[in-house]
């Protein structure tokens, strides 16, 4: 070092005599750098030279740490307010658009079908654009969302963005996506996706809430069907109690009895795919705004609708579409549809529902069968009933 500072160059000493292993002297060969890259052995000697002194390497060690614990401490309070703000039932647009004033990231939340949810931090004309531009990716590549959606994260790239996916998972099942969005294609940083993941968990609990709360108010909805049918209240309790559940009990209205059979199901698994049937049925009409009734009743299904929710479609193409829904869902399964006359006052409903179970029972190999297309028959399939063969 210190004939290299009168040098004013980089010198190098090799040490080729030493004492220490028995010679009579030290000595050493000292050149310049420049020189010693020409000798046979040069890349062994200069390789000492090279390498990263240790405080050098302390300080980038150190510098890693340090960074490390900055993603440790904001992850954590990242986690804490999500976690604050579910105890507080925050909806999911609420914690969207907290997690976009943390992260400073645009994000999209997505169902199962890539149908959006919410998003933040994206104006609608962008969001829409986005939305764009991805729907003709997927054309382009021939991608359907089967086969887009990752089990774990996922980057994809378009022509002028590019997206970091994960999935929102709820009892195992994927439910739907969280996407970090970079209009700007900028190089996103590992802990994007530890963000990411934290927001889908959260988000995964919200949904839980909201699923929830949602099957709960559709089998209370069920329970009110069950007393309907039994007759257990006085029709103004009925028409009261259906203008809570939103639906107008004063209006005309049809009852339809699903059988569902599957040769393939055991009996021990029965129990739990009728209850899977009860919760895709009530799901089915809540994203088509139908509102209804459902209940099960003798190990069917039973559905009560309403004139007003048909909104001016006849009750057979509404059963139809259901039941095309239903093979598609569950295609090992037999689904027959026994469907009432038009009932007119609620107090006819334990009738009506007499009537769908007799059109069931002579279903035969048909599918969907309404009672009025049964003629005499189904009168005298029920001869007990003595008021129904009077007003046939």
């Amino acid at each position: 070092g210190f004939m290299s500072t009168i040098f004013g160059e980089t010198l190098l000493a090799k040490e080729v005599k030493c004492v220490g292993k028995g010679d009579d002297g030290c000595g050493w060969v000292i050149k310049p750098k420049k020189d010693w890259e020409n000798e046979l052995d040069a890349d062994e000697v200069l390789e000492f030279y090279n390498e990263t002194p240790i405080v050098m390497e302390l300080e980038y060690t150190y510098d890693q740490l340090l960074d490390q614990k900055n993603v440790v401490t904001r992850l954590s309070n990242f986690h804490n307010k999500l976690t604050e703000e579910i105890i507080n039932g925050s909806d999911l647009q609420t914690i969207a658009d907290i997690v976009f004033n943390m992260v400073n990231i645009p994000m999209i939340i997505e169902d199962s079908l890539l149908r959006t949810i919410t998003y933040s931090g994206l104006s609608e004309e962008t969001f829409l654009e986005l939305k764009a531009e991805m729907e003709d990716y997927l054309q382009q590549s021939r991608i359907n969302h089967k086969q887009l959606l990752p089990i774990s994260k996922k980057i994809i790239k378009t022509a002028n963005h590019e997206r970091l996916i994960t999935p929102i998972l709820l009892q195992k099942d994927i439910i739907g996506y969280c996407t970090f969005v970079y209009e700007d294609k900028k190089d996103h940083h590992e802990e994007d996706y530890l963000f990411l993941d934290r927001f889908a968990n959260a988000a995964s609990l919200i949904l839980l809430n909201e699923k929830t709360k949602f099957e709960s108010f559709e089998r209370m909805k069920g329970n009110f069907l069950e007393q309907i049918l039994e007759s257990r209240l006085p029709v103004s309790d009925i028409v009261n109690r259906g203008k809570y559940t939103g639906i107008n009990l004063e209006q005309n209205y049809y009852i339809t009895v699903m059988e569902y059979k599957n040769k393939k199901t055991t009996i021990a698994d029965e129990f739990l795919l009728q209850e899977q049937i009860f919760e895709t049925t009530f799901r089915y009409f809540n994203d088509r705004k139908t509102n209804l009734l459902v209940g099960h009743r003798d190990g069917h299904i039973v559905l009560m609708i309403t004139n007003e929710s048909l909104k001016h479609t006849s009750i057979h193409e509404v059963i139809k579409d259901y039941h095309e829904y239903m093979i598609k869902k569950y295609p090992y399964g037999n689904f027959k549809f026994g469907i009432s006359h038009l009932g007119t006052d609620i107090h006819q409903a334990p009738k009506c529902y007499e009537e769908a179970s007799i059109a069931l029972r002579l279903a035969g190999s048909k599918k969907i069968v309404p009672f009025d297309s049964l003629g005499i028959v189904g009168v005298l399939i029920n001869s007990k009933n003595i008021s129904l063969n009077r007003r046939k």
